[in-house]
């Protein structure tokens, strides 16, 4: 069974794989100087950041124009994330998946 704000799995959705806890930190966005790069025109410059703290993974939406969501709800400040969830920076949505 789904926890509350959990969206069931779908196999439509392309994989982002959380970085090992060697990186702890990933730079989402436009920009070449990210560290994920999305070439999508609804990707800020460095729209989002992907971080781990204290053993669990966080996202916080760098003050993007078309957002960053979890699970279909807009992310304002920091959120937790796990693999399972969904992860939309503007148009451009992933999968999250556990690190390899």
């Amino acid at each position: 069974m789904l926890g509350p704000g959990r969206l069931a799995p779908s196999r439509a959705l392309p994989t982002l794989r959380l970085p090992a806890a060697t990186a702890p930190a990933l730079l989402v966005g436009r920009s070449r100087s990210c560290d994920l790069v999305l070439d999508e025109p609804t990707v800020s410059g460095t729209h989002a950041a992907l971080m781990l703290f204290g053993g669990r993974w966080y996202v916080s939406d760098r003050g993007s124009t078309n957002g960053t969501c979890v699970n279909g709800r807009r992310v304002w400040g920091t959120v937790a994330v796990e693999p399972g969830d969904r992860l939309s920076f503007g148009l451009a949505t992933f999968e999250l998946a556990p690190p390899t």
